[in-house]
């Protein structure tokens, strides 16, 4: 979990100036539609800044693939847990074959902690 201090004199509600999230993923073939999501994590979940989505094919299962979503202007309205989570959804396989109808499907979560300011 990483948490993350406001500066002193800084009152929430308040606006992080910018935020970049980095995701490794690795495993599977085709093209993948990637989105990352920052919530907060009240009783139910309050989905606070979406990135913009990215596609991404993937041709070889063992290599590695990486990219970074940034955040700009982030509004945090408290202090508290929220969570960024990384959502995929098919869209060819392995053969380029298009994949309608496909799911989107949770891949990871990341916690943060917006501590109170000092």
């Amino acid at each position: 979990m990483f948490a993350l201090r406001p500066p002193p004199g800084a009152n929430y509600p308040l606006r992080l100036p910018e935020l970049h999230v980095f995701a490794r993923v690795a495993g599977r073939a085709g093209t993948f539609a990637f989105d990352v999501e920052l919530f907060r994590m009240d009783p139910e979940p309050v989905l606070v800044e979406s990135a913009e989505p990215i596609d991404l094919a993937f041709d070889d299962r063992v290599a590695a693939y990486s990219f970074f979503r940034g955040f700009t202007l982030i509004p945090f309205e408290r202090p508290g847990l929220y969570e960024f989570r990384l959502f995929v959804r098919l869209l060819r396989d392995a053969t380029g074959a298009p994949q309608h109808d496909q799911p989107r499907r949770l891949l990871e979560a990341e916690p943060l902690l917006m501590e109170a300011p000092p």
